[in-house]
């Protein structure tokens, strides 16, 4: 492994990291619009969904996009017993976080890698009690690493590279497994029946009592948020 690294490449490490971190952790956010209870539904059934009011909330939601924070958001839809839809625009879930099983005898993540931040942030994810959750992970602190400086490699001492894990963050990766398993396996296993793929969003209209999301092959769909 061959790395340059200077003081501004490990602020720019640190940020992107703590991104990642953020990317899966932050609230998500639904689309609404600026009606909060309609029960009542118009156009095709085939494109609308039933309201429930457990909860309160009469009505209906869709979300675009299956990927990490659509699937999480339909997972807490779920759970509070609210309609909801998803409408992905390509024919597989997961967004970014995708993986590779026919490079290795083991699977490999394509797009998102690293865990930046302690193992249990796992369980955080999924509202599971304890550190250690329940799938195989590795520290990820490599000490075997190189810099290049004018054209020169050389090995960094392994002294200089604990001095420089000391002061990063924790980083662990999936051992045999891969982040689309895990999101998978927790986020939309019980809820891939209301996905509805190759739904490319063209336009989105706001302006009447309910949302109409329209697709790029004519298709229109409508909720309350």
């Amino acid at each position: 492994m061959i790395f340059k690294i200077s003081t501004h490449m490990k602020e720019l490490i640190k940020i992107k990291s703590l991104f990642s971190l953020l990317f899966l952790v932050l609230p998500f956010s639904f689309m609404a619009c600026n009606k909060d209870e309609n029960p009542n539904t118009s156009g095709n059934p085939e494109n609308e969904l039933q309201g429930n009011i457990e909860n309160g909330f009469q009505g209906n939601v869709i979300i675009v996009g299956a990927g990490a924070s659509g699937l999480a958001a339909a997972k807490k839809l779920e759970k509070e017993g609210i309609s909801y839809q998803i409408l992905e625009a390509t024919d597989k879930l997961g967004g970014r976080i995708q993986k590779n099983e026919n490079f290795a005898d083991f699977p490999i993540d394509l797009g998102a890698e690293w865990i930046h931040e302690d193992k249990s942030i796992l369980n955080f994810l999924i509202d599971q009690p304890g550190n250690e959750p329940n799938v195989e992970t590795i520290l990820y602190q490599p000490m075997n690493v190189q810099q290049v400086v004018d054209n020169i490699i050389s090995q960094i001492p392994n002294e200089e590279m604990i001095d420089y894990f000391a002061g990063y963050i924790t980083e662990y990766k999936f051992k045999s497994t891969t982040w689309y398993d895990f999101i998978h396996e927790n986020f939309a296993l019980n809820i891939e029946q209301n996905i509805i793929y190759n739904a490319r969003i063209t336009t989105i209209d706001y302006t009447g009592d309910q949302v109409v999301l329209t697709t790029e092959n004519g298709m229109e769909y409508k909720a309350e948020k």
